[in-house]
């Protein structure tokens, strides 16, 4: 390999790097155009380039993709997993409960999909049992980890470097050759997580959750009297579409719940208003005749009927076009059918009128109902 090979491959890896780091477009992207510079740098040749494609190692793992998505697919699968926990209140039981299984089963399966399947079954899970979430998730992705060293098949690392020896006449793994070290430190960190480690992890709630808990920091709700000058009229011409710092997001009427309140939806005597935004701007509510500020609301996020309403949380990437505007300029509710009820960066709620928050990378969207 001459200089400028060396220099043209360097640059080449740095500024695959870059866009890898800056999530400029999504990563097979990236990588199969980095491989198609080296091949038109004349680094590598077009058969050395897919040569990988034959590997038996890397032919094995896509087999295992195969299988591991059918076991997430099983609706069967999150069912005996919740089974396998079960609800002991010993916390050292409950870790070996957890990690042993995920471990064998990552000894024979791709880790990946494993652990994708089963996050949203240990977060559901410690929430019924008034559990951390948080406390479970690294000990499920090391059980994973610790359990994909005891096999040939347990990692694609492991399959990718077998089928590399065997290209170069050299003998590969056995099956559970690796396991004469991979088994005993999968034990010893199954152990340690079970016994100490977890004591170590941080008891983080859910920003969706911590939404809940605080819903009354940026939720008002208003009763609509006979003397509203509006009754019969839309939201729109009522002048309710566009407050300053609020935002309407839902209608209790009778026994029904309209979320993602519509601009051309009627306002009703009796009608229960809920808005969203910062409290000290719902005076302009209050100027209004007809309209009554409950100082009691009982609106709780947690019993929202998520048949009728979904609250969601949203991670906003750099190379959303929501990224440099405010949220109004955005036009995010009548892009998204949804309302923005509050917004975290950096794990701390901002506390400014939503419409003038300039949506920035990273930071987070909590809880904005959608389906009009």
């Amino acid at each position: 390999m001459n200089n400028f090979e060396i220099y043209y491959t360097a640059a080449v890896v740095i500024l695959m790097s870059i866009a890898l780091i800056k999530e400029i477009a999504k990563p097979a992207l990236i990588i199969f155009s980095a491989l198609i510079l080296l091949i038109l740098g004349n680094v590598i040749t077009v058969s050395e380039a897919f040569v990988g494609f034959s590997n038996h190692g890397m032919l094995t793992v896509g087999i295992l993709f195969v299988v591991s998505s059918a076991l997430q697919c099983s609706a069967s699968f999150g069912w005996t997993t919740t089974k396998v926990l079960g609800n002991n209140s010993n916390a050292t039981l409950r870790y070996l409960r957890l990690m042993f299984p995920v471990s064998f089963l990552s000894a024979f399966l791709n880790n990946t999909p494993i652990v994708a399947t089963l996050i949203p079954v240990i977060k559901n899970w410690a929430k019924r049992n008034k559990l951390m979430p948080s406390k479970f998730l690294i000990p499920l992705s090391y059980a994973a980890i610790l359990g994909g060293t005891c096999t040939l098949i347990g990692t694609s690392t492991n399959l990718v470097v077998h089928g590399l020896l065997m290209e170069n006449g050299l003998e590969g793994f056995s099956f559970f050759e690796l396991g004469k070290v991979g088994l005993p430190i999968a034990i010893l960190g199954i152990l340690f997580f079970s016994i100490v480690g977890h004591r170590l992890l941080p008891s983080r709630k859910d920003s969706i959750v911590q939404l809940g808990e605080h819903t009354r920091e940026f939720v008002v709700e208003i009763n609509v009297g006979a003397d509203f000058p509006h009754i019969g009229k839309s939201i729109e011409a009522a002048n309710l579409r566009h407050l300053q710092g609020l935002f309407l997001f839902q209608i209790i009427r009778k026994d029904e719940v309209i979320s993602s309140v519509s601009p051309e939806e009627e306002i009703l005597v009796n009608d229960h208003l809920f808005f969203t935004g910062l409290p000290e701007t719902i005076f302009e509510l209050q100027k209004i005749p007809g309209l009554f500020v409950i100082k009691d609301s009982e609106f709780d996020m947690k019993n929202l009927d998520s048949d009728k309403t979904n609250t969601y949380e949203a991670v906003v990437s750099n190379s959303s076009t929501l990224v440099g505007q405010t949220v109004r300029e955005s036009k995010f509710r009548d892009r998204y059918n949804a309302v923005i009820l509050a917004v975290h960066r950096s794990g701390t709620r901002m506390n400014k009128k939503i419409g003038d928050i300039i949506t920035h990378f990273p930071q987070v969207e909590n809880a904005f109902f959608s389906n009009y």
